[in-house]
């Protein structure tokens, strides 16, 4: 083998390992490019349920809780008395319809995930089960009346939240191979 062909390999097998260096670098650096981007989005998640969950205070239930005790109340109401409270003051029903569609809106972002899951139940899972229950018979009532569909995916959640709280101590069995 002649000088100019020792040459020439050694600085083509120079060029190989820098290209595979670089290729493993730059593989590296788009894992972190993928890492940076899916921590983005879920931080932007996390900042919009914070903003949706906010919209709660523009819901004034000061005349369900006048009406129905709601601050206290933990039974459900009974359709009867809603109803009569509905006939005489018909923003109740407004009031009562804005709650539920919030609370509808917050489930359906989360089923489609455009919303943090854990966000809306560390800030709102006590008081939307409880909403739920003290409107059960209202809600299937309406389902009889209108869509069956109505406030449906606001049960789903909670229905959801439920189980997830029956199996919380659950434990992977161990054996399998």
């Amino acid at each position: 083998m002649t000088t100019y062909e020792v040459m020439s390999l050694i600085v083509t097998s120079v060029s190989a390992i820098f290209i595979g260096i670089s290729v493993i670098y730059l593989s590296r650096q788009l894992k972190l490019f993928i890492a940076a981007h899916a921590d983005n989005h879920e931080w932007n998640r996390r900042i919009e349920t914070l903003h949706a969950l906010g919209n709660i205070r523009g819901i004034n239930t000061d005349d369900l809780n006048e009406k129905f005790g709601f601050t206290n109340r933990k039974d459900p109401i009974p359709l009867a008395e809603i109803l009569d409270a509905i006939s005489e003051n018909h923003s109740i029903q407004l009031t009562l319809h804005k709650l539920l569609n919030f609370y509808e809106g917050l489930a359906n972002g989360v089923f489609m995930g455009a919303y943090d899951e854990e966000s809306i139940k560390a800030y709102r899972r006590g008081p939307m089960e409880r909403e739920f229950v003290r409107c059960k018979k209202y809600i299937e009532y309406r389902r009889h009346q209108s869509s069956k569909t109505v406030w449906i995916a606001y049960e789903r959640l909670i229905k959801k939240w439920d189980e997830e709280l029956l199996t919380s101590a659950d434990r992977k069995q161990t054996g399998k191979i």
